[in-house]
């Protein structure tokens, strides 16, 4: 959710482009009465619905809102030339289509800011997935301008049924089994030592084996670091679905970090990051950023690109997230290409895609856990490994805690 200091001011294109004949003041849904939002045109409707959406959800879910909103409302006013609140279900099948191969005088090759004269809502044609996105987002709409008193009656409401259809069958699929995780280390053993090379093995080694997500990784330092036991153990801020707050990071984790920071201390005595020589060593973060001249202090008066936009400096050489994630998947989509998993090379990525999102609900804790379930009979439908894997596990799991226990008698 958006910070407490209160949500930013929407950005939206389409205010400046509406043509007020098109802002549906007399759309033919509309209701004639007060509404929740106390919106007169379509316009206010939309920016009424918008502000809401963003006190409950992420920046980044909001931003897909406005920009598949944006895409209805220019279709509507440029080529249908009807209002939003005008629309019809025969309406939205056209627009579908639209979605599918949209004009090249509708389309960017490369992204501009949307404050840009140049800016286009579309990047390229929509694929059948993400032209279903947009719609459920369309259809949201519709069905809470109508709860809200805005519109008379809900005209997309057929549409939604036809949408929905048979509901896939639901798969539960989504752990890296053992096989995949023994491709994974021979192929990051197999690449040519390098500090990419190095990063990408303690940001793997870290999250599968520590638990923590990539914006988790990022945020360590070596100065949240404790040793207890044989171990380094960290606490991690409380989020949702994280029962345990506390890390430990492994002999073998703590390596790879060891070999990773030796790469900066090399960059650093080299010149090369030179400009955090004097950064504490409880400040070094876990995950350390090598290619900094991406860096902008500067932009033009006018930025027309993202490209020319300033950078959040860092301080530290903190890796981003986003740099994590994207080293991991590129990594993945190269180990899909081996003959071992070629057969299966989307199902693959989508599990790793999987996995990457929450490493916490993949953990050998949470594993046991899963494979006990479904011996008791409880009610567990994921499935972490191949059925011969799961059961030999099993097995071991129950034979570990069979009889004689230490210090107890035998019932007989």
């Amino acid at each position: 959710m958006h910070s407490e200091a209160g949500p930013e001011k929407l950005e939206l294109k389409f205010e400046v482009l509406w043509p007020g004949a098109l802002l549906g003041a007399n759309g033919k849904w509309r209701n004639d009465g007060p509404n929740y939002y106390n919106a007169n045109d379509d316009a206010a409707a939309v920016r009424a619905w918008l502000e809401r959406q963003q006190t409950r959800v992420t920046k980044t879910s909001l931003d897909s809102y406005t920009s598949d909103i944006e895409k209805l409302i220019f279709w509507a006013i440029a080529i249908r030339l009807k209002a939003l609140s005008s629309l019809e279900h025969d309406d939205l099948i056209l627009f579908k289509c639209f979605l599918r191969n949209p004009p090249s005088n509708w389309t960017e090759s490369c992204p501009f800011l949307r404050a840009a004269p140049q800016w286009r809502p579309f990047r390229k044609a929509l694929s059948t997935g993400t032209v279903l996105q947009v719609m459920q987002v369309i259809l949201m709409l519709y069905a809470d301008w109508y709860a809200a008193g805005y519109l008379k009656v809900d005209p997309m409401l057929g549409h939604r049924a036809a949408l929905e259809g048979p509901k896939p069958e639901r798969k539960h699929n989504y752990w890296l089994t053992r096989r995949h995780w023994s491709i994974i280390h021979q192929q990051l053993e197999q690449l040519p030592p390098s500090p990419r090379q190095r990063l990408l093995r303690a940001s793997i080694l870290l999250l599968q084996r520590a638990g923590v997500s990539c914006r988790e990784a990022v945020e360590l330092f070596y100065g949240d670091l404790t040793f207890s036991g044989n171990n380094w153990t960290t606490t991690l801020a409380k989020r949702r679905g994280r029962n345990q707050t506390g890390v430990v990071l492994d002999e073998v984790v703590l390596q790879a970090l060891l070999e990773h920071n030796m790469d900066r201390q090399a960059y650093v005595a080299e010149g090369r990051m030179a400009r955090f020589s004097d950064v504490p060593e409880e400040n070094i973060p876990l995950l350390s950023v090598f290619e900094i001249s991406t860096t902008r202090e500067t932009e033009p008066a006018v930025p027309q690109r993202p490209t020319e936009k300033l950078t959040q400096p860092t301080l530290t050489g903190d890796q981003r997230a986003k740099c994590i994630r994207d080293l991991i998947m590129d990594f993945m989509q190269e180990l899909s290409n081996l003959p071992q998993l070629l057969a299966k090379k989307e199902e693959f990525i989508a599990i790793a895609a999987h996995w990457l999102r929450d490493p916490a609900r993949q953990t050998e804790t949470i594993r046991r856990q899963v494979l006990l379930k479904k011996q008791l009979g409880l009610t567990c439908r994921e499935v972490v490994d191949e059925p011969d894997v799961e059961r030999k596990e099993l097995f071991a799991i129950l034979e570990a805690r069979a009889w004689p226990f230490p210090n107890a008698t035998d019932p007989q």
